[in-house]
């Protein structure tokens, strides 16, 4: 495996480990929605989609 493809692999684990955090903080915290804690998920998926798309991206090209 490629540095590459390690620091890609390190990033999208990282970031699965923030919204696995913040979402225990959320259950943790009173029934009152929250819009800046659901922005902030909604940025880290939105981070974590990117990131598997270049990975897919990345592995086509170097299958082809």
């Amino acid at each position: 495996m490629s540095g590459r493809h390690t620091n890609t692999a390190g990033h999208i684990a990282s970031i699965g480990v923030m919204i696995t955090k913040r979402g225990r903080e959320l259950a943790n915290m009173s029934p009152t929605p929250n819009p800046a804690a659901d922005m902030e998920i909604t940025k880290l998926v939105d981070e974590l989609n990117a990131l598997l798309e270049r990975g897919r991206a990345e592995g086509r090209r170097d299958a082809a």
